[in-house]
């Protein structure tokens, strides 16, 4: 069974015996675990399915030996957006675990973090502890901002899968909440469901389209199934104003490679109303857009996934500036926000600004950098009033 505490197992192809054994020790001990061989189907698109697995898991642990040193492939780009999610963790998370099978060299990304030995003795006892101290973190930071807010909430799932020519499969993350201080704050619940549903009724039109040339039966299921989820992070809030970030992740049957991205849902709590677009929290949107622009190229060509680590010898970092400035044209390239404690993020689909390999970036803009642009209801919402 699914549950929001997934644990993904990284691992080179020569570990893969290794893997599979802790993948299998894992089970026996409770925990819900991911690792490509035992989950990807045969059809599936093998990249898409490994994306959609880190996005939605809370640990990620990365079995490091030589053969991972020497091999260019899915570990090191699975460390590389595992790295990405890391920075959006807390300094004290627990989220990426490496477990050092040799005495190869840990990468200089990964000096950063506690590594694990899975040659001494208590190594699982130690493993186990690390994941059920994050999953206990996870529950217990979720509890302790629903008593702060005055607000709960629990997620639930609409699962639909169709066969044909093509099919597809959908599964969507709902979040309903409820709170005795604020009104109507289901609402926020029922307006995401409506959109999200969406979604399911637009596949489902394909009933009415079968026959494709370039679908047939003879071909695997997942060869000629569309897949798409929408899956959400934790409600971020900023004083008076909450953000959704939904991950979404569409595959069309045939495709080489899946689409990654993200759709905000953002809203004031008092009163309770939905703030339509980034572009309408500021006062004079024509003059704040060039500053907000600038602000994100810059960070964008110096964009490193690994954070403020250093980077191994001869790591490219930073995107393409002609890329990056055809992904920044206009608002609408600016729909994926969220507003936190400190920082207006702006996060950016696949090819949007880099090519595929490069995953889905993200930047920060610090509030002081644009607070004074801001209309003065979304100032006083967010409690950024010093900055303005």
């Amino acid at each position: 069974m699914e549950s929001d505490f997934q644990v993904f197992i990284s691992y080179a192809r020569p570990d893969r015996e290794a893997a599979g054994e802790l993948y299998d020790w894992l089970k026996q001990n409770g925990f819900d675990s991911w690792i490509d061989f035992k989950k990807v189907k045969g059809g599936q698109n093998w990249d898409f399915e490994i994306k959609r697995a880190l996005d939605r898991s809370a640990v990620i642990v990365i079995l490091w030996s030589k053969n991972s040193r020497d091999r260019r492939g899915y570990i090191q780009r699975e460390l590389k957006l595992s790295l990405e999610k890391y920075q959006e963790k807390l300094i004290d998370d627990i989220f990426i675990i490496p477990v050092l099978l040799d005495d190869s060299p840990i990468p200089d990304q990964l000096k950063s973090i506690q590594a694990l030995f899975a040659s001494e003795s208590d190594f699982k006892e130690a493993l186990s502890d690390a994941i059920s101290h994050q999953i206990e973190r996870l529950g217990g930071e979720r509890e302790r901002v629903q008593l702060d807010q005055e607000i709960t909430w629990h997620s639930s799932w609409i699962k639909e899968e169709w066969e044909g020519t093509p099919g597809y499969t959908i599964e969507l993350q709902i979040l309903d909440f409820s709170s005795t201080t604020i009104p109507n704050i289901a609402q926020i619940g029922q307006h995401v469901r409506g959109v999200l549903i969406e979604y399911l009724f637009s596949n489902r039109r394909n009933k009415f389209d079968q026959g494709s040339e370039f679908y047939n039966y003879a071909q695997d299921k997942w060869a000629r199934t569309n897949t798409f989820d929408a899956r959400c992070g934790a409600p971020v809030f900023c004083n008076k104003v909450v953000t959704l970030l939904y991950a979404t992740n569409w595959y069309g049957a045939g495709a080489a490679h899946g689409t990654h991205g993200h759709r905000t849902f953002a809203f004031l709590l008092e009163p309770l109303i939905k703030i339509e677009s980034l572009e309408s929290t500021f006062l004079e949107p024509d003059l704040a857009f060039p500053i907000l622009q600038k602000e994100i190229r810059e960070r964008l060509v110096k964009y490193n996934p690994g954070g403020d680590e250093e980077s191994e010898p001869g790591a490219i970092i930073g995107l393409e500036e002609e890329w990056v400035n055809r992904g920044t044209e206009k608002w609408s390239d600016f729909g994926s926000f969220v507003f936190n404690e400190n920082s207006l993020d702006i996060h950016f689909s696949s090819y949007q600004v880099a090519y595929f390999a490069a995953g889905t970036p993200h930047v920060s803009i610090p509030y002081p950098s644009i607070a004074k642009l801001m209309r003065e209801e979304y100032v006083i919402a967010l409690n950024i009033q010093r900055y303005g």
